[in-house]
């Protein structure tokens, strides 16, 4: 009887296994899951044609390979006209995204809520070279030898520049010499002056007004940095953002560690140099190398330092052995210098 029962059951189950056997197979061969992606944008975006390109808003290597190929053919929107900017929102971009069907599920947006695009000037198909491509050129040359801007990604618009003219010659048209009007090289309304070359006329002293942004990758407050904080790496992201000209920026998050804050940074504000105390190589009571200078004279000597002390600062030295007490300048690590 057992016998039977058992063969009963097998005969039940047989069909019940093959079926799970069989959706497990079809299981097996349904097609991958895209992985999710966090997708970078651009907050700025220069364009040469009459449409947006949905690759040059955002950082598309960061999707699947099928993904890119398909997101290549997109286009978000028309571009602005030349001398115009389009503010371009997010939802655009996500609407854009739409359109490659329910793999755009799997894509997160991240960055600024607006995109900044604007219209660049391209020369007339090879046979000549425009004034605005000239200007832009030199304005760009110029930025390159500024040490507050090296690395920065420059983004230009010409303004007004005339006459608007395009040369078909044997050299194209070009712009030397050139030099910033009132001394500022980043605003929204800049003023060049500069020597224009190679066209029919001879060399022309001109003038042009460019509206110029720069944007670099720096160290932004994570949170609210307070005055007095000690800060860590973890205070602070590498972001790329809007720079201006003149200023030091902290670059790496790591440089944050030990620095004190000396006022009030908001959160998502870049970081420089002078918002920040280095940490003390010098501390108060330690004995240090002290560098008597005199005239051409150096002499070293040894003194205990009575106020702590980061490299450039002025503390305060005891000589030890005439309790006179000498101001010195920080050097580094145990090292002072002075000039009695």
């Amino acid at each position: 009887m057992k016998h039977l029962r058992l063969r009963t059951a097998l005969t039940f189950l047989g069909p019940v296994l093959a079926l799970a056997a069989t959706l497990g197979a079809e299981e097996t061969g349904a097609p991958p899951v895209l992985r999710k992606a966090v997708v970078s944008l651009r907050p700025h975006v220069e364009v040469r044609g009459d449409y947006i390109p949905l690759p040059a808003c955002l950082d598309a290597a960061a999707l699947e390979p099928e993904l890119q190929a398909e997101a290549a053919t997109l286009f978000v929107g028309a571009s602005p006209a030349l001398h115009e900017v389009r503010r371009l929102r997010v939802s655009a971009i996500r609407a854009a995204l739409r359109k490659l069907g329910p793999a755009a599920e799997t894509i997160r947006l991240e960055g600024p809520e607006e995109i900044e695009v604007v219209r660049v000037v391209a020369d007339d198909a090879g046979t000549g070279s425009s004034l605005e491509s000239a200007w832009e050129q030199a304005i760009r040359e110029y930025a390159g030898t500024r040490s507050d801007l090296a690395g920065a990604e420059l983004v230009l618009q010409i303004l007004d520049c005339r006459p608007a003219l395009t040369w078909i010659g044997p050299d194209p048209l070009r712009v030397e010499e050139l030099k910033p009007v009132d001394e500022a090289t980043i605003g929204p309304k800049v003023q060049f002056a500069g020597v224009l070359v190679g066209g029919p006329d001879g060399p022309l002293t001109m003038q042009c007004t460019a509206r110029v942004a720069a944007y670099r990758d720096v160290c932004v407050a994570a949170q609210p940095l307070r005055t007095g904080q000690v800060c860590r790496p973890a205070n602070g992201l590498r972001r790329r953002v809007a720079i201006a000209e003149g200023e030091c920026y902290v670059i790496d998050p790591e440089d944050l560690a030990g620095q004190k804050v000396l006022r009030t940074v908001a959160a998502g504000t870049p970081v420089t140099l002078g918002d920040l105390q280095p940490p003390p190589c010098v501390r108060a009571r330690e004995e240090v190398t002290v560098v008597l200078i005199r005239g051409g004279a150096r002499l070293q000597t040894r003194g205990t330092a009575q106020q702590d002390g980061a490299p450039g600062d002025t503390i305060l030295v005891l000589n030890p052995t005439t309790k006179k007490t000498i101001k010195a300048r920080v050097l580094g690590p145990g090292q002072v210098e002075a000039h009695p």
